[in-house]
């Protein structure tokens, strides 16, 4: 959900997802991007595997969990040239 938000510039979903400090830092590329002209297109292709890294107790009651997540993605501008990767392979990313 992060990463098609953040390749359709959608903030306000970003802005749900994200703690305020990610967050800004999602804001500055999506800022950079349009300043470039360089508008993004994400085909999700597959989720081939998450763990659990850690978690913390923040405030009272809020447990905020830290996920490793492997997934396939092919990214594109959007007039279709491909920018990551290429058209005939899946971009591997990792994010925790």
């Amino acid at each position: 959900m992060i990463v098609t938000a953040f390749a359709a510039s959608d903030r306000r979903q970003l802005r749900s997802l994200l703690s305020r400090e990610v967050f800004d830092g999602f804001d500055t590329a999506i800022t950079e991007r349009k300043a470039a002209a360089r508008p993004l297109k994400t085909r999700f292709v597959s989720i081939d595997g998450s763990t659990i890294t850690g978690a913390e107790l923040r405030k009272a009651r809020h447990k905020s969990p830290a996920l490793r997540l492997e997934a396939g993605f092919r990214y594109a501008d959007r007039a279709g040239a491909v920018i990551d990767g290429n058209a005939e392979k899946v971009t591997d990313v990792t994010d925790v």
